[in-house]
């Protein structure tokens, strides 16, 4: 066992061994964090009125006030002064935390910042669509960080939607389909502030804090966790990287008031259903970081915690933060201990028994990338990953933290959650291009840094051919070095001609690959007014563009193509379509099912009740209710492959509920990316 740990294994920088290995848990150094909790309306002083204060008579020179003044000015002083004295913090012993040992810098997690603020280091600085808002405004289970302001739904996006269908469609949203437009719409029913129409309470049940509801949803978690065979139990016993896939589908019932187990876990089963679905679908940059940021750091029931902890420890820019969050009395000795190993190995304590490790892997029952991060950090092994290990949370985190060659892995079985770490860990030759690209057009990935990834490849006597992601990758490099040494800002009729007819061939190859360059091309066009010259070649720059959610531009090149006197009947008609979709008084209902016309795409297999789901679809856009016609309209669709693969039939029919709903702009720009991706222009 210890020859083992004198040499490093092959291709790892073996992080520097410290001498001692201080205790994990250390309540006397660390400080509580300060309470989240409301200030009850009885402790609270009025706020200052904005009416003009009539001035008070001065007093006569030489005479002070009169002694009941001043006893009354004493009750005042005292009266500003209890609530801050009842509000201090909590004393530090009564919290368990998992602090850095002596020597590594601990920063607390980042809050909100005003707008225009630096993020952390390696933090997306574009915060747009993100609305902070107060916790405790809406409670808990309903809360979100984006408002009607910035994408949102509203406060009453569920209406008229049962509790138990609510549940049901998001449990079964589509995660993985390639379509920004979809992915942005699940984005903002996840995030939005929202809470089921039937979970409010009923009369005499009262109003709770948001921070009341997290005291008694840790409360009845603590008490399922307890109990054998429960869900919380079960979700809890495979680790802090595991999600509870199926306590947020029992929670299901009406309140019964305050206290009880079952109004508990109602105030936080909506919360921990949509925090987890949002990770699964890898929606960090859109808001789930913030959102998770934005929890009450204390009192969080085990579910919550285990899903703010891997969310976390999953984002370069929060991963730090993870490890100094307050560990839950109720959480099971397993997900216990896989945290206080991984928080171990991330500081760079490489001072741990195979036993350890041993017990961790028996409570499983399965290995996991974490693991076996955990056994090669540790010096416990050489060996090499498998290829397709199971990948968690966790070990994803601590091979990106130290650097360690991630195993090839089949990127089709992967979530966009994982495509993303796997796109962060790129190394050459490990699909990492191809991850990032389908982590882009899944939602899970930002355009800028898919550019990233794309600038870390060497072009150098690479194929600049637009149908691999190598390839693609080399091309933009290539055209941004020759405009910079020629100093020439933009593309020139060569240029635009082999990206042209590259598009061409990649749309028709692989509208993953092209959905996700499109981005690109909108960045290596951008020169403001597009040269007439370019009109041979216009269209499928214009079809790029309106991919790329980039409709101004779209249209001025589709202009420039249209002019085009050689252009196919084809590629006029879908163009024309398309500069019809971009003014907002037309209506996809006024364009008809004839507009929607594509070309020949095998479809998916479609399942036999696909006639019944559209019905509800339909059923629900007539009565108007919002969520649950996006909800359905995202099972529709999802169920027949996305918009690049859906029937014309089936696509029309959630178009036109859509806009029945009063979601216009989402059809508009789900029929906009469908006609420039499957547009026939031959």
């Amino acid at each position: 066992m210890e020859g083992a740990r004198d040499a490093p294994p092959a291709g790892m920088v073996r992080p520097e061994p410290r001498p001692s290995r201080p205790p994990l848990v250390s309540p006397s150094l660390t400080p509580a964090p300060p309470s989240l909790a409301p200030t009850p309306a009885s402790l609270t002083p009025a706020p200052p009125s904005l009416a003009p204060t009539p001035a008070s008579p001065r007093p006569a020179p030489g005479r002070g006030p009169l002694p009941a003044a001043r006893v009354a000015l004493v009750a005042l002083g005292l009266a500003l002064v209890a609530p801050c004295l009842l509000l201090t913090p909590p004393d530090a012993a009564a919290q368990v935390y998992l602090v850095a040992p002596d020597g590594e810098t601990a920063s607390r997690p980042t809050r909100a910042k005003p707008s225009g603020a630096t993020g952390p280091e390696g933090a997306p600085e574009d915060r747009q669509g993100v609305e902070v808002r107060p916790l405790y405004s809406l409670g808990l289970d309903n809360f979100g960080v984006l408002g009607t302001g910035r994408g949102g739904f509203g406060p009453r996006v569920w209406e008229g939607m049962s509790r138990k269908d609510l549940f049901a469609l998001i449990e079964a949203m589509p995660v993985g389909v390639p379509s920004p437009a979809m992915n942005d719409l699940a984005r903002r029913l996840l995030l939005s502030e929202g809470q089921p129409d039937d979970s409010r309470p009923g009369p005499g049940a009262g109003t709770r804090t948001g921070v009341e509801a997290v005291n008694a949803a840790g409360r009845a978690s603590a008490t399922l966790a307890r109990k054998p065979g429960s869900a919380a139990a079960a979700s809890a016993a495979h680790g802090a990287d595991v999600a509870p896939e199926t306590a947020a589908a029992t929670v299901t019932g009406t309140a019964t008031g305050p206290g009880t187990v079952t109004a508990g876990l109602q105030e936080t089963g909506f919360l921990s259903l949509r925090i987890r679905k949002a990770f699964q679908m890898g929606f960090f940059e859109g808001g789930l970081s913030e959102m998770v940021r934005r929890l009450p750091e204390t009192t969080l029931p085990p579910d919550l915690f285990l899903l703010s902890f891997r969310t976390r420890a999953v984002v370069p820019w929060d991963a730090s933060s993870a490890c100094e969050l307050p560990v839950p009395d109720t959480l099971p000795e397993p997900s216990r201990d896989a945290i206080a190993l991984f928080c171990t190995l991330w500081v760079g304590d490489t001072l741990v028994d195979r036993a350890r490790i041993d017990a961790i892997r028996a409570a499983r029952g399965r290995d996991s990338l974490f693991l076996y991060a955990a056994e090669r950090l540790a010096w416990l092994s050489g060996e090499p990953v498998p290829d397709n290990p199971h990948l968690d949370a966790l070990g994803l985190s601590l091979m990106q933290r130290w650097h360690l060659p991630l195993p090839r892995v089949d990127l089709d079985t992967l979530r966009p959650w994982q495509l993303n770490a796997v796109a962060r860990s790129y190394q050459p030759g490990l699909q990492g291009l191809a991850a990032a690209e389908k982590a882009r057009t899944t939602g899970a990935l930002s355009f800028s840094a898919l550019v990233q990834m794309y600038d870390g490849t060497d072009p150098a006597g690479k194929s600049a051919a637009l149908t691999t992601p190598e390839g693609r990758a080399a091309f933009e490099k290539r055209i941004r070095q020759r405009w910079t040494g020629r100093g020439v800002r933009g593309p020139d009729v060569e240029t635009i001609r082999e990206l042209a007819a590259g598009l061409a061939r990649l749309r028709r190859q692989d509208s993953t690959g092209w959905l996700a360059f499109a981005d690109c091309v909108a960045a290596i066009t951008d020169t403001g007014v597009p040269n007439p010259a370019f009109a041979p070649h216009a269209a499928e720059i214009a079809l790029a563009l309106f991919g790329a959610n980039e409709t101004r531009r779209g249209l001025e090149w589709a202009e420039i193509a249209l002019s085009n006197r050689e252009i196919t009947p084809s590629a006029r008609r879908v163009l024309r379509v398309l500069r019809a979709l971009a003014d907002r008084r037309t209506t996809v209902r006024t364009l008809g099912p004839e507009a929607f016309t594509f070309s020949d795409r095998a479809p998916l297999p479609l399942p036999p009740n696909l006639p019944v789901r559209i019905g509800r679809l339909q059923d629900a856009a007539i009565k108007g209710n919002r969520g649950e016609t996006a909800l359905r309209a995202l099972d529709v669709l999802g169920t027949a492959g996305g918009p690049l693969f859906a029937p014309a039939d089936v696509l029309y029919a959630t178009l036109e509920a859509l806009e029945t709903a009063g979601l216009g702009d989402d059809a508009r720009r789900l029929a906009i990316e469908a006609l420039a991706t499957r547009g026939r222009c031959d």
